[in-house]
């Protein structure tokens, strides 16, 4: 009954996400047991207790709660959710558009009626987990969000700019991307038959679509094609995945492997030589014991303790080559980790991406926005609902006004954004 062997065993954690086929226990359960196994699982989950956190954090006097975020408490510079966790309310399995509408039926505190509309009550009240939070008396919630911010920048720092101007031109790069993996003719942008062609695409090849934004999303930070294989696609053969990634890395984003092999190049040498390096944008050094990289934003990540070593290939064990490892927590305790291509491009870019939400957020200080929380790359501020319209569009305008990096590398961005006077995603 621990945790782990319910996830297991039901093939999802607690928080909805899918567990890797190696990890599964394959049961052939009766449909009664495994029910009562999954709601052991969700009223046991980190998601429900929520609601107790909600209560003994939020303000006697005010009713609001404070302190929900820590600053810097990733190595990129992210905040981190404390509290309440706000970054990691569940998705839930209730689709309902009129939010007011679910929080409603909850709030007769009937399960009988609620289970009549949605289900199983419990899984409703986690759909509804992030609506508890709501604006103050006549004001509103404004939200922008970055819109696939990671991949957009994997592609402008790589120098792919074949892609970042087909995503700056508004092209569902998603489709483009599947026609790559599956071998299907496209259509040029220019095309007048193009907007007919993308929404018939997305009607009839919906599972493939998916596939190209996986691997579009997923595949910027060197994941190899078993991951892919049992993240997204477990029910295809292993070659089909290889078929994916190769189709990534050798068509539709040749430059993105030059970069995972540029950015390790220069941080081993450093290591190994002792001597400043550079690639893509990054400069490497060593200050008394710290690796130190800086970013195309001027601010840098620090790697504690660098060691040079040789190392094995995971593909090969005879295939010994010059690598780096260094020092940090991870699992409450310090430990030693292995440095790689992919693994710094994820760094770089998580660090640029959180300094993208941090210059949009100065200027919503400045506009006069009043911040509230900040979620991944989405800024959340509270307005009086009378000024809502105007505050939107001045909200996205800032947050697509670079600054002068990330004009240098040309980043395509995009924000999407909702106007509630409860949070929703």
């Amino acid at each position: 009954m621990t945790k782990e062997t319910l996830a297991a065993v039901l093939g999802e954690t607690d928080e909805g996400e899918e567990v890797e086929a190696e990890d599964r226990i394959h049961l052939d359960l009766p449909p009664k047991v495994e029910r009562a196994l999954h709601i052991r699982q969700l009223i046991g989950s980190a998601s429900i207790k929520k609601l107790d956190a909600m209560e003994a954090c939020v303000s006697q006097i005010d009713g609001r709660a404070r302190g929900l975020l820590r600053y810097h408490r990733a190595g990129p510079g992210r905040w981190a959710g404390t509290l309440i966790q706000p970054q990691n309310f569940p998705r839930g399995s209730v689709i309902e558009e009129d939010r007011q509408q679910l929080v409603d039926a909850i709030m007769t505190r009937d399960p009988g009626y609620l289970e009549c509309l949605y289900g199983p009550p419990v899984e409703a009240v986690l759909s509804a987990l992030r609506n508890v939070l709501i604006a103050g008396e006549g004001k509103t919630f404004i939200a922008q969000d970055y819109s696939g911010v990671e991949a957009r920048i994997v592609l402008a720092l790589a120098g792919q700019h074949d892609k970042t101007a087909l995503m700056a031109s508004g092209v569902d790069v998603y489709i483009d991307m599947a026609c790559d993996i599956y071998n299907m003719p496209k259509l040029a942008p220019s095309d007048p038959r193009y907007k007919a062609w993308t929404k018939e695409f997305k009607e009839l090849h919906l599972e493939k679509r998916q596939i190209g934004k996986n691997t579009v999303l997923g595949c910027g930070f060197q994941m190899g094609k078993d991951k892919f294989h049992d993240r997204y696609c477990p029910d295809q053969p292993l070659e089909f995945a290889g078929e994916v990634i190769d189709a990534y890395r050798k068509t539709w984003a040749p430059n993105v492997p030059a970069l995972w092999r540029g950015l390790e190049d220069a941080a081993k040498y450093a290591v190994k030589d002792r001597r400043v390096t550079q690639a893509f944008g990054c400069t490497f050094a060593l200050e008394d014991e710290w690796l130190t990289l800086k970013l195309p934003s001027g601010r840098k990540l620090h790697y504690f303790e660098p060691r040079p070593i040789n190392k094995a290939m995971p593909w090969d064990e005879d295939d010994v080559r010059l690598a780096w490892t260094y020092r940090a927590t991870k699992l409450g305790r310090m430990m030693h980790i292995d440095a790689y291509g992919g693994s710094l491009t994820e760094n770089v870019v998580q660090a640029l991406a959180r300094d993208l939400l941090v210059h949009a957020m100065f200027g919503c200080r400045k506009a006069g926005l009043d911040i509230v929380l900040t979620v991944h790359d989405e800024i959340v501020v509270e307005v009086p609902q009378r000024e809502a319209d105007d505050a939107n569009a001045r909200m996205e305008e800032i947050m697509t006004t670079l600054p002068q990096w990330a004009k240098d590398i040309q980043v395509p961005v995009q924000v999407e954004g909702w106007v509630s006077e409860r949070y929703k995603k």
